[in-house]
């Protein structure tokens, strides 16, 4: 089990740092040494963000891993850092060694891209991750098996959902930081239908839906819940049958008690209000 390392630096442990940490979990549970997780699978990082991870896991370690966000993201800032370490390379030497206040896990990954020259945006699914995206997976998957259609519902839904999200965008953002958008609505599908794994780091109201459509879709989830919106789920019901969940540390045994299987263990930066180092998982059920 990872465990808190207390002698990490402020830096280490801050918000654009965690992404690295919860980089390197996923690798050590999914892809080293296993044949759970190859070059070229699709994975879902659900509440992506600006991409981060998905950058990470695109151009250091081959994962098509897709952005799931209704918000635009950008991948300017990473390949700038990239840029900037390249170029100072004394720079990026001080800067990889774990536990100096100048520590910046980026600066110890450079040397795996030494002969990239052109990066790859991940791509972005550019909606909700919520019950109206798992209801209408689930609605196609049983039409599809039952009589080999249920495209036109999907279409339908895929229509309003890209609707949807283009409401939850206050940012603007330059065409050429944007990373490809999936815009067909059956190649999102497809896109969906071939994930092996859905990950969601800090994915805030998407939590249930992380697990959901992991079980929907038949794969792993790999899941880091942060706050708890307690009047945003007022289902959200303990074991007991009367406690709703109002707290952190209750919202996590509410997940536990969701699915079976489930694991639990600690990512390597210090528990605060803002970092959530609680990580819940699954390693088995992937299709084939």
């Amino acid at each position: 089990m990872l465990t808190n390392n207390n002698t990490s630096s402020n830096r280490a442990a801050s918000r654009k740092t965690r992404v690295y940490v919860f980089r390197e979990f996923v690798l050590q549970k999914y892809y080293y040494g296993s044949k759970c997780l190859k070059a070229g699978d699709v994975v879902l990082d659900v509440a992506g963000g600006k991409g981060d991870l998905s950058w990470l896991l695109r151009n250091f370690d081959g994962i098509d891993s897709i952005v799931a966000d209704p918000r635009r993201t950008t991948k300017n800032h990473i390949e700038k850092s990239v840029q900037y370490l390249r170029t100072h390379p004394n720079e990026a030497h001080q800067r990889a060694v774990p536990g100096l206040p100048t520590y910046q896990p980026l600066a110890g990954l450079i040397h795996q891209l030494d002969e990239v020259e052109k990066f790859v945006s991940p791509r972005h699914l550019r909606i909700l991750v919520d019950n109206d995206l798992v209801t209408a997976v689930k609605s196609f998957k049983e039409a599809a098996t039952n009589d080999g259609h249920g495209g036109d519902n999907w279409i339908q839904y895929w229509n309003g959902a890209r609707l949807k999200a283009q409401k939850c965008q206050t940012t603007s953002a330059d065409d050429d930081c944007v990373s490809y958008q999936i815009i067909n609505a059956l190649d999102a599908l497809k896109t969906i239908l071939s994930a092996k794994l859905v990950l969601g780091f800090h994915p805030d109201q998407a939590t249930d839906s992380c697990l959901d459509l992991a079980e929907v879709l038949g794969v792993p989830f790999c899941v880091v819940p942060c706050c708890v919106f307690p009047k945003e789920f007022p289902n959200r019901i303990l074991p007991n049958g009367t406690t709703q969940v109002k707290r952190y540390l209750q919202l996590i045994q509410y997940l536990e008690s969701k699915y079976q299987n489930i694991q639990k263990d600690f990512l390597n930066f210090d528990f605060t209000e803002t970092a959530k180092n609680i990580v819940l998982f699954t390693t088995t059920h992937f299709t084939e």
